[in-house]
């Protein structure tokens, strides 16, 4: 199982692609960095870039203008002529570093995107700043703040790294990634895959149509979807990973879990439980592998529950192959300890040694 989950963490990865290639900016504009605590900045068709640090000194925004279509290559004169159509603002607005593209007209028009443009922002800035962006059909890319960052697309992918404060991030249609990050993190996704890896913290995902890959996190982790699968490994924490329509798969776990699918299969992997360990499975089955030496209360429902043990350390109620095909066990095992609650509907339980 450890290959399949870093197979995927490495395939969803790669998915990421820099939105700015070493390409020359249409314009830039510098400003006196302390002065900037706030970073606002939109656009309609393009995408959105964030840094923080300074460039020679500076707080910078650079603005790229393409073609709508992103291939065709158009010289600087039908650029200028095509941005005639947009409200360009570059500014500063007492701490607040503004940059918005829109276009003129309220609506679109094929020959309007025919001969339009997109246009993208990348801004430095000081760490600290707290920053909103907004685009309707581009990507965008985050990195290295510790403030309080608002980041929305309606069609695009976010990827965020580094960032040490609050982020809210949401997609309708689009991957997330996020990689180095503490503190609050909330993102979501109606259409996309959520990885995430090397963070601490509040974590809240959630997509209602992709897959959740998790690598390396600690603290309080939610991360559920609606009509796909869930993947975690090295968790750390009190973890709530949940599926309606698919596979839950978890690999070297610490901490207290709860893991739930209505429609597919679970497969747990504990190192250490430091509290419950809650499992629900309305229509699969479930392989769970943790230390026998622990003490644990074990309530174990299931039609058929095999457990690699002689039973030898178990005091309590225990029926398997007894009671017309639905199993239960109702027991201590090495005295008790944390409660181990798995309920199967109709299927089978698997409960191995880890050691």
């Amino acid at each position: 199982m450890k290959t399949l989950l870093i197979l995927i963490f490495s395939i969803l990865f790669m998915q990421n692609l820099p939105i700015f290639a070493q390409e020359a900016p249409y314009s830039s504009k510098s400003f006196d960095p302390n002065t900037v605590k706030n970073l606002s900045m939109e656009t309609s068709g393009g995408n959105l870039t964030a840094e923080g640090g300074t460039s020679n000194g500076k707080a910078i925004i650079e603005m790229y203008v393409k073609s709508s279509n992103w291939k065709e290559k158009l010289s600087k004169e039908e650029i200028n002529e095509r941005l005639e159509k947009y409200i360009i603002t570059i500014e500063q607005e007492g701490d607040k570093l503004v940059a918005t593209a829109k276009n003129k007209k309220n609506g679109w028009n094929n020959n309007d995107w025919k001969n339009g443009v997109s246009i993208s922002f990348r801004a430095i800035v000081p760490k600290n700043v707290n920053s909103t962006l907004t685009t309707s059909g581009g990507n965008i890319s985050i990195a290295n703040f510790t403030g309080n960052e608002n980041v929305s697309t309606s069609g695009g992918n976010i990827d965020a790294k580094n960032i040490s404060g609050k982020i809210h991030g949401s997609t309708s249609g689009g991957n997330i990634n996020f990689t180095e990050c503490d503190e609050q993190i909330f993102l979501s996704t109606s259409g996309g895959n959520i990885v995430g890896s090397n963070s601490n913290g509040k974590i809240d995902l959630s997509t209602s149509g992709g897959n959740v890959s998790l690598k390396n996190l600690k603290g309080k982790i939610k991360g559920g979807t609606s009509g796909g699968n869930v993947s975690g490994q090295d968790l750390n924490g009190e973890t709530y990973l949940s599926t309606s329509g698919g596979n839950v798969m978890v690999s070297n776990f610490i901490g207290e879990l709860n893991a739930s699918t209505s429609g597919g299969s679970i497969d747990l992997d504990i190192q250490k439980l430091t509290g419950t360990l809650n499992v629900s499975n309305s229509g699969g089955n479930a392989r769970v592998k943790m230390p026998f030496s622990a003490g644990y209360d074990l309530d174990l429902e299931a039609d058929r529950i095999n457990m690699a043990s002689s039973y030898k350390d178990l005091s309590g109620k225990i029926n398997i192959g007894k009671n017309n095909g639905h199993d239960n066990v109702h027991a201590k095992m090495n005295g008790g300890g944390h409660t181990v609650k798995i309920d199967i509907g109709s299927g089978d339980l698997k409960l191995t040694d880890r050691n």
